[in-house]
């Protein structure tokens, strides 16, 4: 008898019900019996908060006392765990015991503290040839500033043509809604062949970001995101005693979040859609098409299956649209090659409007559980609207408004935990342009140091 108890009691709590329990009343056995159900309800939630540094009330700020009372499900549990491990420089665990009331589980909550500050220090050639290929820099955060599970994100950079960013994101928290103005700056300094031209600039973004998460938890979570970002840029050709200024206004909606009904795959999406407004701040851009209101739609969607602990299946695609017939400046069309597109062509390639970008790999870490080797194979499809003057600038095919890029490549990976990386990306084009007259075959390497 007992077993077959134990046996419904586990159902329960596998299927979403981690405090039911079954039990036998009493009763006149004859050819049935009867096997009552307690699915158990929330009682209290008990914070134990060993952080030096996280005060109660941010951890409560999180806690749906609304819940009290109900019957307590594992994904509601999760999902207040998940809320509270957000908060940055702490760590947060559950666990059950029974309540003080009949009926009811009381949910202990375990604060510890980890790291209060992290940086990495990394190296890469992921630069533009104008600007600097090889690049330096440091990013890093500093946790729990205030005791809100706050922190203070940072980066700088310096490329071998001496153009420099650097920036600062704080994240803060109101309840669960995460909060994060940033500002970010950067200038440059064209060299090589296009040091003649004396051309200089730079860019200022100053931002606020907003994420507030629906629901989190081990298979799935959803978030809805939005902000706005004002951008000044300066492009100057000393040479020439003129300049292309201009400043921006864009306003931003979207979601992000994980998947993973389907078992051993994970996957993670986002969307995100933006009206903005470009003003000219130069009487030679004052009657461009590409000033005044804009709208386009952004998605990036990363799938991992894995087949075992030795071998998973990579697909990564990342879209762009712009909703209309809006041409779109520079500073917010895409672009298909670089380190973060076909890695066969070189950083800036191929501006287009709107792209589609697709990643295919087989990733193996057969002689090492820190040694990650990707064949891939990856493409993308720019394209301009049709508007006057719709080319995309490429050699032997003038008057086409749209370009195809592909490549197939070798990514290597090394990762030792908590103390650097490596990472090498060896791509060649699989489709080549007769009269293209351009390498498309290339190297792109990182490394970074934490600390």
């Amino acid at each position: 008898m007992q077993e077959i108890v134990n046996i419904v009691s586990y159902y329960f709590q596998y299927h979403g019900y981690p405090s039911a329990t079954a039990y036998i009343p009493q009763q006149e056995i004859t050819d049935s019996i009867q096997i009552n159900i307690m699915l158990g309800k929330l009682g209290e939630y008990q914070v134990k908060n060993y952080s030096k540094h996280l005060k109660e009330s941010a951890i409560s700020s999180k806690l749906k006392e609304s819940l009290q009372g109900k019957i307590l499900r594992t994904k509601a549990l999760e999902d207040a765990i998940y809320k509270i491990n957000e908060m940055s420089g702490i760590k947060a665990s559950g666990s059950l015991v029974a309540g003080s009331e009949y009926e009811t589980t009381d949910v202990i909550i375990t604060i510890e503290d980890s790291k209060k500050a992290n940086a990495m220090l990394f190296f890469d050639n992921y630069g533009s040839k104008g600007s600097g290929v090889y690049r330096a820099g440091v990013s890093g955060a500093l946790n729990n500033l205030l005791g809100y599970g706050d922190s203070l994100n940072y980066f700088a950079q310096l490329s071998d043509e001496m153009q420099k960013s650097y920036g600062f994101t704080y994240n803060f928290f109101l309840g669960n809604l995460k909060v994060s103005p940033r500002v970010n700056k950067s200038n440059y300094e064209l060299g090589e062949e296009y040091e003649s031209l004396g051309a200089y600039g730079s860019s200022l973004d100053l931002g606020v970001d907003l994420s507030y998460p629906l629901f989190i938890n081990t298979t799935n979570s959803l978030y809805l995101t939005g902000g706005y970002v004002y951008r000044k840029l300066e492009d100057i050709y000393g040479s020439f005693g003129i300049d292309f200024n201009k400043e921006s206004n864009a306003f931003y909606l979207g979601t992000e979040g994980t998947i993973g009904l389907i078992p051993n795959n994970i996957l993670s999406y986002n969307t995100q859609l933006t009206y903005g407004d470009i003003k000219p701040k130069s009487v030679f851009l004052e009657n461009s098409p590409v000033m005044g209101e804009f709208w386009k739609f952004n998605a990036a969607l990363n799938n991992t299956y894995y087949f075992n602990n030795k071998i998973s299946h990579i697909l990564n695609i990342s879209y762009q649209k712009t909703i209309g017939d809006y041409q779109l400046d520079s500073s917010e069309t895409a672009t298909l090659g670089g380190a973060y597109g076909v890695r066969a062509c070189p950083n800036g390639f191929g501006e287009a409007d709107s792209m589609i970008l697709t990643t295919i790999g087989l990733r193996f870490n057969i002689f090492s559980p820190n040694f990650y080797i990707t064949p891939f194979y990856e493409f993308a499809h720019g394209w301009n609207e049709d508007y006057l003057d719709n080319d995309i600038n490429m050699a032997g095919r003038e008057g086409k408004n749209d370009i195809f890029v592909d490549a197939v490549g070798l990514e290597l990976l090394y990762i030792k935990p908590n103390g650097f990386y490596i990472k090498l990306d060896l791509a060649k084009a699989a489709y080549k342009y007769e009269a293209d007259g351009k390498r498309r075959d290339r190297l792109y390497t990182s490394m970074g140091f934490y600390f």
